[in-house]
């Protein structure tokens, strides 16, 4: 499911899943629209800034860490914060 829409806009459907992951069942917080497998937020109120030749946008950074810490509080028996990807476009916001 999470490699639908990449597949789709970016690789032409090519992009394959591992065969593991094709019957892995849905974790619990997949119930959660917030927290499922893909999840775009609009962040009307952020500002993009450029810093050292790259894109940062305070206000996306601080919602994905907020819901980081909300999936690993409520979820710690389940997963670890080894088990996270966040995606974005910006090299400034990964390291922000």
């Amino acid at each position: 499911q999470i490699s639908l829409f990449p597949a789709a806009q970016f690789y032409r459907g090519a992009l394959e899943d591992a065969p593991h992951l094709m019957q892995a069942p849905p974790q619990a917080w997949h119930e959660l629209r917030c927290l499922a497998p893909y999840v775009f937020f609009d962040i009307k109120d952020g500002v993009a800034t450029e810093a050292n030749s790259t894109w940062s946008n305070e206000l996306e950074a601080q919602l994905a860490l907020c819901i980081i810490r909300v999936l690993l509080s409520a979820y710690a028996k389940h997963i670890t914060a080894a088990d996270i990807g966040v995606i974005t476009p910006y090299n400034g916001q990964v390291r922000h």
